[in-house]
């Protein structure tokens, strides 16, 4: 993988912020980011200030209530075939 600001160097780093591959030249071990500051600001950000893990949190909650009502409508269907088709 090639890093995203140095076509031809190879990326060794993944920025944390963005998850843009980076070469050990544009990679901050402080911070775990883009050393300049990123291009791309995620969506998981409030006031400009990163929240980390905050997005990965938020996006399995949501699948997990999901697959809870999923299965709750499918147990409604069922119980209500059960109770009315007599």
């Amino acid at each position: 993988m090639e890093c995203k600001r140095h076509p031809g160097a190879a990326a060794t780093q993944t920025c944390r912020q963005c998850g843009a591959p980076l070469c050990e030249s544009c990679f901050d071990p402080g911070t775990s980011s883009c050393r300049d500051g990123c291009e791309h600001t995620p969506p998981s950000s409030v006031g400009g200030h990163l929240i980390p893990g905050r997005n990965v949190w938020v996006k399995t909650l949501v699948s997990i209530l999901a697959i809870i009502g999923a299965i709750t409508v499918l147990l409604l269907a069922l119980c209500a075939g059960i109770l009315f088709t007599k």
